[in-house]
């Protein structure tokens, strides 16, 4: 219980250190502007006024049944609350807030009530549990669950599972899914125990108390994997966060641009299948067979070393994800990235000496821009070039205007540190004739076309705060709006 209050800073220390960092402000400033603005900040002043007001119930009540319903229920809101912060809400919708909420759930029951169980009985050898079959019901349940709501997890968030492992969400996310071997051994000792009702010599505090920290660990990472971005398009991720240190290493460096990882073919695959199965199966007979709860520990938890450091000797550089098509027209090139009923409406076209800038609607309901290559018979895609905004051509938004800060890929001068590309549509304000977009000692002016949208590339060796304004201006140059913009930062959409 006291645990998610400190998991759910995690994400919080992360935003308000982005604050701090990029936007230059005192360390008090950016945990106010983090607790006032962000979803982190909020789900934990939530979490805190909840536990808090929950010990103020629990020193006033003088009945066992009433704490235990309020540490019960209450536990049970703070799951909820605390998957707000959880990837899977943003990139998996409801369905992915459900799915998260439920691996939590099980996994907190995992842990708290068998670690509970462990210390209120730490002077006994074994655990005393009037009703031992609800236990084993509430155990296995709570791990089915949990298996469940972990695969659909890995299904939403990360479909490409190997090649995710190139970052950080994605190796976390293998060695979470590791860790579930040990607790599902004993999750499988204990109900096999029971079973066989031999509890009063294998139910130990020791067991107990290890499962409980097989689950812990899982529940700490599944807390460090919130401040991470899921893998659904691993190039477009990696376009905004390094690679994995474990993975680069595993492959010593050797990755081109745009090539992802893969598994080895030769014969060492054969040696890891094989010490897989071995250990696995003395995994199982000792789980079954054995009261030692430390045997259980060490071979279950030697079955994911070997699988986890097998699939990293298998790593090998993989296929090189370039798209080489040749499209003879500009709509049927930004199409391809995009389902075949879309409709492309193409608003802008800039040309220099070898690409040409686009600037489009999606379905008159999304605004995009897409860099394409000129080649003799045609026009090629650049991969990881384009940019969408959500809803840019319809009216959820005052205005749809974006500014994103590069310092590397395919939009940046190889003699430049930076580029600013700048974009989006002022169809909503009738009078505005040209955008002038201010960054810390520079302001550029950009004209609006006949169908109301702009674009813009700035590049330079200057490292602009991404904190910037945005005017619009009527013909006589005179401002019409004005907008202020806190981050030129976000990922790629193809």
């Amino acid at each position: 219980m006291i645990g998610l209050p400190v998991l759910a800073s995690l994400p919080f220390i992360e935003a308000a250190y982005d604050f701090y960092n990029q936007y230059s402000q005192s360390i008090l400033g950016a945990i106010i502007n983090t607790l006032l603005s962000q979803g982190e900040g909020r789900v934990l002043m939530l979490v805190v006024l909840l536990t808090a007001f929950m010990f103020i119930l629990l020193t006033r009540s003088r009945d066992a049944k009433t704490d235990q319903r309020v540490l019960f229920f209450t536990g049970l809101v703070l799951v909820f609350i605390v998957q707000l912060l959880h990837p899977a809400l943003e990139y998996g919708s409801w369905l992915g807030y459900v799915l998260s909420s439920l691996h939590a759930l099980g996994l907190s029951l995992l842990t708290g009530m068998f670690a509970s169980l462990a210390f209120f009985n730490r002077k006994n050898a074994q655990v005393k549990i009037d009703n031992r079959k609800t236990l084993v019901v509430v155990l296995v349940a709570s791990f089915l669950v949990m298996v469940v709501a972990e695969v659909g997890l890995v299904l939403l968030l990360a479909p490409d599972y190997i090649t995710s492992m190139m970052t950080y969400y994605g190796h976390w996310l293998v060695v979470s899914n590791l860790l579930h071997l040990p607790l599902g051994f004993f999750v499988l000792k204990h109900g096999v125990e029971w079973v066989m009702k031999k509890t009063d010599q294998g139910w130990t505090c020791e067991s107990f108390l290890t499962q409980g920290f097989f689950a812990g660990t899982l529940l700490l990472i599944q807390a460090i994997m919130v401040v991470y971005l899921p893998p659904q398009n691993v190039l477009r991720t990696l376009e905004s966060e390094p690679m994995s240190p474990v993975t680069l290493w595993a492959v010593d460096g050797n990755l081109a641009t745009y090539q992802v990882i893969g598994i080895s073919e030769g014969p060492i695959r054969f040696v890891v299948v094989y010490l897989t199965i071995l250990f696995f199966l003395a995994a199982l007979v000792i789980a079954v067979f054995s009261r030692k709860a430390i045997w259980t520990a060490l071979i279950s938890s030697a079955v994911a070393v070997v699988i986890y450091g097998g699939t990293l000797t298998l790593f090998e550089a993989g296929d090189i994800l370039v798209d080489d098509t040749v499209f003879p027209t500009v709509t049927e090139a930004v199409k391809a990235s995009y389902k075949e009923d879309a409709e492309i409406e193409v608003l802008l076209e800039e040309e220099d000496e070898s690409a040409l800038y686009l600037v489009y609607a999606i379905d008159d309901q999304d605004l995009g821009i897409e860099k394409l290559d000129i080649v003799s018979e045609g026009f090629k895609r650049v991969p990881l070039s384009g940019v969408v905004i959500d809803n840019g051509m319809t009216n959820l938004q005052e205005q749809a205007m974006e500014t994103r800060k590069l310092d590397n890929g395919n939009w940046l001068d190889p003699e430049m540190d930076y580029a600013y590309v700048s974009f989006g549509t002022v169809k909503r304000t009738e009078n505005a004739e040209s955008v002038q977009i201010h960054f810390e000692d520079k302001y550029v002016s950009v004209p609006v076309n006949e169908n109301r949208v702009f674009f813009h590339i700035e590049t330079t060796n200057k490292n602009w705060p991404e904190r910037h304004l945005t005017y619009l201006l009527n013909a006589n140059g005179k401002k019409v709006a004005e907008y202020q913009y806190e981050s030129m930062t976000g990922g790629f959409h193809h």
